[in-house]
């Protein structure tokens, strides 16, 4: 996701660019490791 994308994601939701990056990073990490335990 490039970052007019997080302004726009921080925007609607009324929070800070810096906690949209945050969360997303938790989110591709989970993904990752959910996706080791299938593989």
């Amino acid at each position: 996701m490039n970052l007019l994308k997080y302004n726009s994601a921080a925007d609607s939701l009324g929070i800070s660019v810096n906690t949209v990056r945050t969360q997303m990073k938790k989110l591709y990490r989970t993904l990752r490791e959910n996706m080791q335990i299938f593989s």
